[in-house]
C-alpha cells in the first residue's frame, strides 16, 4: 500500500512540475509540441519502472524481523565498542574536566545497567546486563 502511495505521490509531483513547465514554456516561447513529448516520455518511463517492480512485497514473519533487527543491533554495538576502545586508547590526551564529566556519565549508565540487571527476567538478559556492567566498571577504572 505504501509503495503504491509513494508512486502516486511521485507521479503527482512530476505532473504538477510538468504543468508548471508547460505553462512556463507557453508563456515564454511558443513550443507547443515539447511538453507533450516530455509527458509521453515520462509516462513511458514510469510505466516501465512500475512494470519492473515486483507486484507483491515480500512478507516476513515476526521472528525474521526480530532477527534482522538483532543483526543490525549487533553491528551497531560492535561499532560503538570499537569507537569506545579507540577513545580509551587516547585517554591520556583528554582534559581533566572532560574525564570527570565522562566518569559521571559512565557512573550514571552503570547505575542504570545495575537496575536493569536486578529486573532482568531471563538468564540471557542477565548475562548481557552483567557483561555491560563489567565493561562499564572497566571504563570507570580507566577514567578514575
Amino acid at each position: 500500500m505504501a509503495s503504491w502511495l509513494r508512486r502516486f505521490g511521485v507521479r503527482l509531483a512530476v505532473f504538477c512540475l510538468l504543468i508548471a513547465g508547460v505553462l512556463a514554456t507557453h508563456l515564454a516561447v511558443a513550443k507547443s509540441r515539447l511538453p507533450f513529448v516530455v509527458f509521453g516520455t515520462l509516462d513511458r518511463a514510469l510505466t516501465i519502472a512500475e512494470r519492473d517492480q515486483p507486484s507483491v512485497a515480500p512478507t516476513h514473519t515476526l521472528m525474521q524481523v526480530l532477527a534482522l533487527y538483532e543483526a543490525e543491533l549487533v553491528v551497531i554495538c560492535d561499532a560503538a565498542s570499537d569507537a569506545l576502545d579507540h577513545e580509551l586508547a587516547r585517554l591520556d590526551t583528554v582534559l581533566p574536566q572532560h574525564r570527570a564529566a565522562a566518569l559521571v556519565y559512565v557512573q550514571h549508565h552503570l547505575d542504570r545497567a545495575r537496575g536493569d540487571l536486578a529486573h532482568s527476567t531471563t538468564s540471557g538478559e542477565a548475562a548481557e546486563y552483567d557483561a555491560t556492567c563489567e565493561r562499564l566498571r572497566d571504563v570507570r577504572r580507566l577514567l578514575a
